[in-house]
């Protein structure tokens, strides 16, 4: 039998037959157990109150003492993460020169923390980059997201890491990124939850994946096409914040478009393996 593959979760799971990739925040790098598969990267939500590089204003909260290196960089000089143990190498953000004056963005300390990760972690432990994204619903700065964006999508294809991607109104400045920055490296779009056309304008993209959660539950009558557009080896299904189980996600998905959930546990391993490789 092949496992449940939960492919984006911010929960802990602890059950055997299920695989999931657990998505954690940068400063939370030193606490990973070694035995489960994560993802790691920076969320357009967390974003908000910085700007951009073109407009030359500092983050309001972004005050000097808040500038001191992350949890990451501080925790006690070493690190053991997976089968490597690492020294955590002093960092202060990036300063962007801008009218005469120094902007200062806590994302740039970020990035420089995810590249140190990927570069000294055991890699078969960080799956994945993400999530994210863009996102046009929240307040972060649309500009300062897809800056940040193409940094992760940049650090993806350097480390070899697919990305998990956040996508809220934005699927065609998605598509159109991919197109400009020539990734090679798979993308997930999670929790996708577009329509038919959008579903079809992305899978016209070699490399692209969707991944269905909550819509299975919240709209039915669009999961039912979405899963009868998406093709069995671009698909997969993940639970995200929700409490319910990815059983629960994999029964559903298996009653809204007739397939057996045997045989969805099989497709969606096998995408799996062909992603991440055998575990």
């Amino acid at each position: 039998m092949f496992p449940y593959v939960n492919i984006h979760t911010h929960n802990t799971i602890d059950d055997k037959e299920i695989i999931s990739i657990r998505n954690i925040d940068v400063d939370n790098i030193a606490n990973v157990d070694v035995s489960r598969f994560y993802s790691v990267g920076i969320h357009p939500w967390n974003l908000k109150g910085q700007q951009s590089t073109d407009n030359g204003q500092q983050s309001p909260f972004l005050e000097t003492e808040n500038l001191k290196t992350s949890e990451f960089e501080r925790s006690q000089g070493r690190m053991d993460v997976g089968s490597q143990s690492y020294k955590a190498h002093s960092s202060q953000p990036i300063a962007h020169s801008t009218n005469n004056s120094q902007v200062f963005r806590f994302s740039d300390s970020q990035i420089q923390n995810i590249s140190q990760i990927l570069r000294f972690s055991d890699s078969q432990i960080l799956k994945a980059i993400g999530e994210c994204g863009l996102d046009r619903a929240c307040d972060s700065d649309f500009e300062l997201q897809r800056e940040v964006f193409i940094k992760q999508i940049e650090l993806s294809e350097q480390y070899h890491k697919p990305l998990i991607i956040h996508a809220v109104r934005s699927y065609p400045d998605i598509i159109s990124i991919r197109k400009e920055t020539k990734s090679n490296q798979p993308w997930i779009i999670h929790g996708f939850n577009g329509n038919e056309h959008s579903a079809e304008q992305l899978l016209r993209h070699d490399g692209i994946y969707l991944s269905l959660g909550d819509v299975l539950f919240k709209n039915e009558k669009r999961a039912e096409l979405l899963l009868d557009i998406i093709p069995s080896d671009r698909l997969f299904l993940e639970t995200d914040v929700a409490e319910r189980s990815i059983v629960e996600v994999y029964e559903k998905a298996s009653l809204l478009s007739g397939v057996a959930t045997d045989i969805l546990r099989k497709d969606i391993f096998d995408n799996f393996v062909k992603i991440f490789g055998h575990i």
